[in-house]
């Protein structure tokens, strides 16, 4: 598949702070990748300089095959043929639906540019609403017509800079849902950033988690979750416990007089002494195993959401009701990580 988006040793300073360090990231036609990292590490600023927002201090962006930023070459924002939705919708206030999405062609002169913009429209899903106004628009539909202004102009990439933050839970999970469908029916290759570690790992192909600046590990959401390279992405991209235990070569892992099989970050030793990352769901209460006292359980609708005390450890078990606090119970891990340094 070719690649749609090229980031080739990307930096950029801010004076004396280094945002993004050396990054390198492929980007292939029709794909989603997400941009996944705490506040500070960069990732809105790598956008930005996708998007030419920002001047990249060294390194070259190709879009579609072609360069448009590197030493002594810069293409502006309006000549790259991308689309892009940021947090705050950034639609106008006095201007109704359909001129608000109707006008990036406007702009270009198009003489179907109230056609393209009710096409749109359909696209996301608010044909009929063209003559209202954003004031009488909910805040998911008011992100759905940044969305379609985005589209419009059928933009090579869509840029999305933490596109649901604003919505509740519920909104954001069916417009999230709504948006995967939608980019892959079209095929336009879409870069996220986003904080929320559900969002990227629902809405994405691959995600490329950040810190430092630096891009910590690049893989689909099933690689990332089960098999992170590093102890900072397995901490980082959903809930992790770590265990006492003892690597036995191979993979193999005895906790307590338990043995299972685990995968093993890089750095993590191949025998002795080492810590085992256990997440809620791969970790069961059993007749026999890690002893433990529950201190806490919080219903989460589908389960609950158990803390352990044990000796030296803890551990969150999701399973369901029929634990109170301060019963003695035993635990089985099924599967965990050998974290590493």
């Amino acid at each position: 598949m070719p690649v749609q988006v090229q980031l080739d040793s990307l930096h950029k300073r801010f004076g004396d702070v280094h945002v993004v360090r050396g990054l390198s990231l492929n980007i292939d036609q029709g794909e989603v990748l997400c941009l996944l990292g705490p506040s500070g590490c960069g990732k809105t600023t790598t956008l930005r300089m996708v998007a030419g927002l920002e001047v990249p201090t060294d390194g070259e962006v190709s879009i579609g095959g072609t360069r448009v930023s590197g030493p002594g070459l810069f293409v502006p924002p309006e000549k790259r043929r991308l689309g892009m939705v940021f947090q705050s919708y950034a639609v106008w206030p006095h201007r109704n639906v359909i001129d608000n999405v109707a006008y990036p062609l406007v702009l270009e002169g198009r003489g179907d540019a109230q056609e393209k913009a009710r096409a749109a429209l359909e696209q996301v899903q608010l044909g009929g609403l063209e003559e209202r106004y954003p004031h009488q628009l909910s805040g998911g539909q008011q992100q759905r017509v940044a969305l379609a202004r985005a589209l419009v102009a059928e933009p090579q990439v869509l840029l999305l800079d933490e596109p649901l933050s604003n919505l509740d839970a519920k909104l954001r999970e069916e417009l999230r849902d709504e948006i995967r469908a939608l980019v892959k029916r079209i095929g336009v290759t879409v870069i996220v950033v986003t904080h929320d570690q559900e969002e990227a790992l629902s809405l994405s192909d691959r995600v490329a988690v950040m810190n430092a600046g630096v891009i910590a590990q690049c893989a689909s959401p099933q690689d990332l979750y089960h098999r992170p390279d590093s102890r900072f992405v397995a901490q980082f991209v959903g809930k992790l416990d770590a265990l006492p235990a003892m690597a036995l070569g191979g993979g193999r892992v005895r906790v307590g007089e338990l043995e299972i099989q685990a995968h093993a970050c890089k750095g993590a030793p191949e025998q002795g002494p080492c810590e085992l990352g256990v997440r809620p769901e791969s970790i069961h209460f059993a007749e026999s195993g890690l002893p433990g006292v529950v201190q806490a359980a919080s219903f989460l609708g589908s389960h609950v959401r158990y803390r352990v005390q044990g000796q030296g450890w803890q551990a969150l078990v999701d399973g369901e009701a029929g634990h109170s606090l301060g019963d003695a119970v035993h635990l089985r891990p099924q599967a965990g990580i050998i974290l590493g340094d």
